[in-house]
């Protein structure tokens, strides 16, 4: 985790990092809030044995001036339901995300001053980069075709008070439209919120039509509809 104001920094070298990232480890860039204040931390998970994560590790804990480290040893289930007390039921989300090509300075910089704007403390901003096994498949090969832009952005509003909600969902939707010009027009389909039903198309790309053919064929009645759902034509 590092200062707010080292934010452009970070961004910077975790882009240039996930460039030769190995393949065993994944690593997110977080705006997030912490004692209320704005920080930037990087998120890491190393699936394989300790002493080869601490080498992998090493250019991120060797970067700038750290003020917490909170990278360990943790078992699969614990890393699961780490966020579980800050994201308890009942409290309200609005979320948009959409996966880049690239991560241009000209993205950074707005990424560090939208989240400044955000309403709630409560919210957060990741950038994920997504490499190694998902990429080694073709694009036309299972129903998720999204295998070449590495990185996905979730810009996530989270609160508590109804009547907080018009700021809060307003900030998701600026900064969305502020990051635009960066759309690589892809969304992961796990990412997508309530009323973005037209963006489907988007989370399944060359694969949309063939799903539409297999859908028609066994699932004519559109009985499996309680998702972010392949209507009939």
């Amino acid at each position: 985790m590092y200062a707010y104001k080292d934010a452009v920094k970070v961004l910077h070298h975790f882009r240039d990092f996930s460039r030769s990232m190995p393949d065993p480890l994944t690593v997110f860039a977080c705006l997030i809030y912490d004692s209320g204040q704005p920080v930037v931390a990087i998120a890491a998970c190393h699936a394989m044995p300790r002493d080869n994560a601490e080498a992998m590790i090493a250019p991120l804990r060797g970067f700038g001036t750290v003020v917490a480290d909170q990278l360990r040893s943790t078992s699969y289930i614990e890393l699961q339901s780490l966020f579980d007390s800050a994201r308890p039921a009942g409290r309200r989300c609005a979320m948009r995300s959409n996966f880049m090509a690239e991560l241009p300075d000209a993205a950074i910089e707005i990424l560090v001053e939208q989240f400044r704007a955000a309403p709630s403390s409560l919210s957060a901003v990741i950038v994920e980069h997504c490499h190694g096994a998902i990429t080694y498949v073709a694009p036309d090969a299972t129903a998720f075709a999204l295998r070449r832009n590495p990185y996905h952005l979730e810009i996530l509003g989270f609160w508590d008070s109804l009547d907080e909600s018009a700021a809060n969902v307003d900030w998701v939707n600026g900064f969305f439209a502020a990051m635009q010009p960066f759309n690589a027009s892809e969304v992961y389909v796990n990412s997508l919120d309530e009323g973005e039903c037209l963006r489907v198309r988007e989370a399944y790309g060359i694969n949309y039509d063939r799903l539409v053919a297999i859908k028609a064929k066994f699932d004519p009645t559109n009985f499996f509809r309680c998702n972010q759902n392949i209507p009939l034509r």
